[in-house]
């Protein structure tokens, strides 16, 4: 598996309908942490997810949330003390 940035954006009159998405569609992503940067005035947010391949990492989100999120692949890292 293979570690993943879900960068997803959104319209601020969409705030309402993508926690509900997420809520009742994306079982997957349970118990996950979603950092949410709306309140900023911006709207998006990031999940860090393990998947096979970016496909694999994107089918986690409701479908409505897919055309406007970026992935990115990486690794974690701990930077030394």
């Amino acid at each position: 598996m293979a570690e993943f940035i879900l960068h997803h954006t959104h319209r601020a009159r969409d705030c309402g309908r993508i926690v509900p998405e997420l809520q009742n569609t994306a079982h997957a992503l349970k118990g996950k942490t979603f950092f949410c940067y709306c309140p900023s005035g911006n709207h998006g947010g990031f999940f860090q997810v393990e998947a096979a391949s970016v496909e694999e990492a994107l089918s986690l989100l409701p479908e409505v949330m897919r055309s406007t999120t970026e992935i990115y692949s990486g690794e974690t890292m701990t930077i030394p003390s």
